[in-house]
Parts: structure tokens; sequence; C-alpha cells
């Protein structure tokens, strides 16, 4: 936690995830009722057999069960209580794993990737911005006669400030 605080590159990507967590919330939202749905179902479909009684005694057991399976950690072990008892009841599982691995889990990662890379353009367009906008202030500093341009000595005090800023903030003393 103190690498955070103290290191401002990851705490700006820090910052930056948090808000892509936000941004797909709706997402990891529809996730959870997935989850929740499944878990009833499940619930009410292996009621009163071995798979009910271990896997689905309850919702929090079920609903944790469920999305601890949505990881496939646990995949061949809850379903073999329903294979032994019935084969058609897999389906239930298969189609679970199917729709949530394959195509939510998926899914939920480029909306990651994709939102992620938007704030990241976002942040280097306002770097760039702030950079040019620093430059252009520099030249028309310097450029004391209005000409457009910078003489030999002009430019050579430019590239000597730049450098000085460089320096500075390779020593830790100034960050753009």
């Amino acid at each position: 936690m103190q690498l955070i605080i103290l290191v401002k590159g990851v705490r700006k990507t820090w910052i930056r995830f948090m808000y892509v967590m936000y941004d797909t919330a709706s997402m990891v939202l529809f996730i959870a009722c997935y989850v929740l749905f499944f878990a009833l179902l499940g619930m009410r479909m292996f009621k009163g057999s071995v798979e009910g009684v271990q896997y689905f005694s309850g919702f929090i057991d079920s609903s944790f069960n469920m999305l601890v399976l949505l990881t496939t950690t646990n995949f061949p072990d809850i379903m073999l209580p329903a294979y032994e008892y019935s084969r058609p009841l897999c389906l239930f599982f298969i189609l679970y794993l199917t729709f949530g691995v394959f195509l939510i889990l998926h899914l939920l990662m480029a909306l990651f990737y994709n939102n992620y890379k938007i704030r990241y353009a976002h942040q280097l367009s306002l770097f760039q911005q702030e950079r040019d906008r620093y430059l252009e202030d520099k030249f028309d500093e310097l450029d004391l006669d209005n000409k457009g341009y910078l003489n030999k000595q002009e430019a050579f005090e430019m590239f000597k400030q730049i450098h000085e800023l460089e320096k500075g903030k390779n020593n830790g003393e100034f960050t753009l």
C-alpha cells in the first residue's frame, strides 16, 4: 500500500484502474446477477440430493460455489455428484461454464482493456497538450522580437533550459 502512495506512476495507474472498474460496473453487476441466478437455479434443481447438500445447501454457499466454479477452480468436483446421479444434469454446469467463461468473462476482459486503453490515451493526450503548451511558452519567451523563429543563440538557450528541466526531472526535483 505504501508503494501506491509513494510512487507517482503506480498511483496514477491505480487511479486509472479504479476509473476502469467504475466504467465496467454494469458488466460486473451483470456477472453477479448471472452467478446469483444460477445459484438459485442450482438450489432448486438439486434440492434434496447429494449435490444439494454438498454445494447448494444455502443461498450464500451456492452463490460462493458458483462464483468459484466460474473461475473453473472446482469444476469437476462440483459436477461429480450430479454426474453420478444423472448424466443430463451435467448440462446445467456445462451451460453455466460455456456462457460464463467463454463469453461473459472474455467480454469483461475486453471491456476492461478497452476502457483502460481509452483512459490511458486520454491521459497521454493531456500530457502532450501540456508539453506543447510549455514549449510554445518557452519559444515565445525566447523569441523577443516576435520573428516566428529562433536564432542560433536563442535556440541554444531553449535547449539549455530543456536540458536543465530534464536533469531536474531525473533528480526527482520536477515532474511534468
